[in-house]
Parts: C-alpha cells; sequence; structure tokens
C-alpha cells in the first residue's frame, strides 16, 4: 500500500519539484492550496482546494482524513501554524514545515540550536508583513508545541531557480546588463543559496529522514556578494554599476549587511548531502541571462 503525503502548496516554485520527488518514489500524493495555479500534474495527484489562512476552509476540506506525511510549505503566521497542527493532531505522523533563515540574526555557519522554538514563547504575534523573521520565529514555536505530529522545522535560505517567481536573482543580471546602478548595503557579505530543485528533493529525503525539530537546509558553499557580481559580470560583459547610497528600486534583495551563513552538519550527519554551489550557480545565472535575449 502507497504511503500518502499531504503538501500545503506544492504547486509552484520549489513545492513543485518536492511533489515531482514525492511522485517519483512511489507517494500517494494530495495538494493543498487556492487552485489559482496550474500545478503540472494532472491526474497523478489528489487536489484539495482552500484558503489555508481561513481554518473554517481548511477544516471543511481536511476533515477526518489523514496522511503518512504532511509538508506545510506556505505557513507564515502562528494562527496558520495553530491551524492546521489543531486539524492534523492524531491524523499524521510527521509535519515537516518550510521555515526559514530568517529566524537567524546575521552571523557565520550559524547552527539550529541559536534559536530553540521548543522553549520560544512570545506574547504578541506578528504578520509576515510585519516582521517576517519574527513571523518564522513564532510559527515554529507552534508546531514544536505539537509534539505528537513529529515537526520538523527546514530551515533554508535564499531559493533560487530558472522557475523562481519572485525574480530576486534575475534582477541583479537585467540591472547589470542594462547598465542600472545597484546598492549593496556590504557587498562582502557571505551568503548561502539553494537551488529550486535541490530544495524539493532535500525536503522529501528529510521526511524519509530521522530528523526531528529545526534543520538547516542549504547548498554547501556560501558565496560573497562581491563575487556574485563578477560571476554575472563575466556572463554579460558588463561591469555592475554601484550605487553609493541606498535608494528605492536600487536596493539588491540580497542586501544582507553581514554574513548570513548556516551550518549543515545536522543535516549532513542524516546522510542527505547537497551539491555544492559552485558546481551550478554560473549555470544558473547563464540560463537566466539567456532569459533575456529570448
Amino acid at each position: 500500500m502507497k504511503k500518502t503525503v499531504l503538501v500545503l502548496g506544492g504547486n509552484r516554485f520549489f513545492g513543485r519539484h518536492l511533489t515531482k520527488s514525492l511522485l517519483e518514489s512511489g507517494y500517494e500524493v494530495t495538494l493543498l492550496n487556492r487552485g489559482q495555479a496550474d500545478d503540472v500534474f494532472g491526474n497523478q495527484v489528489q487536489r484539495l482546494k482552500a484558503d489555508r489562512k481561513r481554518a473554517s476552509e481548511l477544516s471543511a476540506v481536511i476533515g477526518k482524513k489523514s496522511w503518512d506525511f504532511v509538508f506545510d510549505q506556505i505557513c507564515y503566521t502562528a494562527t496558520e501554524a495553530k491551524a492546521i497542527c489543531d486539524l492534523l493532531s492524531g491524523q499524521t505522523k510527521k509535519v515537516i514545515f518550510t521555515s526559514s533563515q530568517s529566524i537567524y540574526d546575521y552571523g557565520i555557519s550559524l547552527s539550529e540550536e541559536i534559536f530553540d522554538p521548543f522553549n520560544y514563547r512570545f506574547t504578541k504575534e506578528v504578520t509576515a508583513d510585519e516582521d517576517y523573521s519574527e513571523a518564522k520565529r513564532q510559527s515554529e514555536a507552534v508546531f514544536a508545541k505539537y509534539t505528537e505530529l513529529n515537526p520538523v522545522m527546514v530551515r533554508m535560505p535564499f531559493v533560487v531557480g530558472n522557475d523562481d517567481y519572485t525574480g530576486r536573482f534575475a534582477w541583479h543580471i537585467e540591472r547589470c546588463e542594462k547598465g542600472l546602478p545597484i546598492y549593496f548595503s556590504n557587498e562582502n557579505a557571505k551568503l548561502g543559496f539553494i537551488r529550486s530543485d535541490f530544495a524539493g528533493r532535500a525536503l522529501h529525503q528529510i521526511m524519509e529522514a530521522d530528523l526531528k525539530g529545526p534543520v538547516n537546509c542549504t547548498c554547501p558553499g556560501d558565496i560573497r556578494l562581491s563575487d556574485f557580481m563578477t560571476l554575472i559580470e563575466k556572463e554579460t560583459g558588463k561591469s555592475y554599476i554601484r550605487a553609493s547610497v541606498s535608494k528605492e528600486g536600487e536596493n539588491s534583495p540580497y542586501g544582507a549587511k553581514n554574513d548570513w551563513t548556516m551550518n549543515l552538519k545536522k543535516l549532513e550527519t542524516s546522510g542527505i548531502s547537497l551539491p555544492n554551489l559552485d558546481s551550478w550557480i554560473s549555470d544558473l545565472i547563464r540560463e537566466e541571462y539567456r532569459k533575456l535575449h529570448l
């Protein structure tokens, strides 16, 4: 009998890669989302349609259904976390929540112990629009309370790929190509990245691994923003214009003030390894550059 998986989200970006990986491994997959985007999976998946921000809609479509595993790709507040956990209690073996590196302040080789969701307390809930980092911390803290769900909080850095709907990665290439200024608060800051297809497969592997609690998940090999731009300059054949002051429309979406990287010991000890950033980032820049000229 096939094992069953529910994915909240799962119809675009790395959620789509997760779904593809699960299907290729023989899992029976159900996608839960608003149904506003084609997930491309046709009759390979089952679908539940609901706005996860509306607890009543979630309750109506989930009911007494059960799954072996559940992924929550689209949780951004403590209220949303509590709503799904209340519904899933007793109806799944493990919940994997896609969290964010944003829960950490700046630092090098940040380990999971720096932020412990099992002992985190907050008095005032915030939304992602108000404070994205705190909203993710609060969401982790709520999942942590539901120990019977064996929660795993997967902390990812910037996710990139040629299917990145945010356009943040391509933004740098386009501005360099067009000779438009880019402002970095610190171009020597080191950052981590993970490619969308690797992110999807890693989530699948984390589901099957004996992992609990927070898990950092990124590609090894961090990169300085200055080196990132050097790779772009090499591809475009143009030097990027450095803006000297912050100005709306010119600020890099990767504009970290200081180094911001994660330690991968917990992930790698579990047997999960990801391709080094150096092995794919130049190819991705090349792909995005070509798209500008199609």
